[in-house]
């Protein structure tokens, strides 16, 4: 598995098929696209957890992706760790709040956003991956975690 990827394609690269051009059409006559990222790497700091407006719980964190030739930074050193910085939101219920911790290796299962919002007077953007799935480590549980999600998005 890559340590990160983004799929934009029909459900066919999904299982291994060739991936077709963009503008192929599915049997409804729509072009079919999909938005999932997929991010493996170790939690750099402590998640911060805030309630959004509507009662839910907000965790952010971000996940450092370690390039290839690197040796895996301990846990103590997760925050030292150079490599590819990806900001995760997770939104859901106090009872589900994913367990992770600074160091944590985790493989996240998501879709890409981008928001903007104002600050000082002047528009801004921020681009995340909002975490349907977090687990923590690499392994059985994170391809079947990926392989949910894209069935979940073909059904979108």
């Amino acid at each position: 598995m890559p340590a990160i990827g983004l799929a934009r394609c029909d459900s066919g690269s999904a299982s291994g098929r060739p991936r077709p051009s963009p503008n192929q059409l599915s049997t409804t006559g729509k072009v079919e696209r999909m938005n999932i990222a997929v991010v493996q790497g170790r939690v750099r700091d402590v998640p911060d957890q805030r309630v959004a407006s509507d009662g839910s719980l907000l965790v952010s964190f971000d996940v450092i992706v370690e390039q290839a030739s690197q040796t895996p930074p301990s846990r103590a050193s997760a925050s030292e760790a150079v490599g590819t910085q990806v900001p995760v939101t997770w939104k859901g219920s106090q009872a589900k709040v994913p367990a992770i911790s600074q160091g944590d290796m985790v493989t996240v299962v998501g879709t890409v956003h981008r928001r903007f919002y104002r600050r000082s007077g002047a528009t801004v953007s921020r681009t995340d991956v909002r975490a349907r799935r977090i687990i923590r480590g690499s392994g059985v549980r994170a391809s079947r975690a990926i392989a949910d999600v894209v069935a979940a998005c073909q059904q979108e």
